[in-house]
């Protein structure tokens, strides 16, 4: 691949010990593919730099907080994000972990995750027996 690099912004922050080994072995193997950059999570990359692809694993963690203005305050930042992928029809690439949505949800989250998933270009299924939207494409 020639010019500038694919820039892939990942929903998670840099690795730490303690994060999920899947996690930790998808960004090895995506800074290991050639013409291709790793850019993690944070909400000024999400929302200030430019990447061409924003690959979201388990969306409803970008709405949580510790209280509840931090919650709030990561729900209107994520409204804002998916503003701006629409705007510049950034492409979402989504892992699908979960079949359901997780209990608890109120309906501003159920909304952006709703709008997320609308977003969304592509899903990577982890088995061949993960059902998707028909109107979806997906790999495994």
């Amino acid at each position: 691949m020639t010019g500038r690099p694919l820039v892939v912004l990942q929903s998670f922050p840099d690795p730490r010990p303690t994060t999920n080994p899947y996690i930790v072995m998808l960004a090895e193997a995506i800074r290991r593919q050639p013409g291709v950059r790793l850019r993690t999570f944070s909400w000024r990359n999400a929302l200030l730099t430019r990447y061409d692809v924003f690959h979201v694993h388990w969306p409803e963690i970008l709405l949580e907080g510790r209280t509840p203005l931090r919650a709030l305050v990561r729900q209107l930042l994520t409204g804002v994000l998916l503003l701006r992928i629409a705007l510049l029809r950034t492409p979402v690439v989504r892992t699908v972990h979960n079949l359901e949505l997780p209990d608890g949800l109120g309906r501003r989250q159920r909304f952006l995750l709703a709008r997320l998933d609308r977003l969304t270009s592509l899903r990577i299924v982890l088995n061949e027996h993960t059902p998707v939207p028909t109107e979806s494409e997906a790999v495994t």
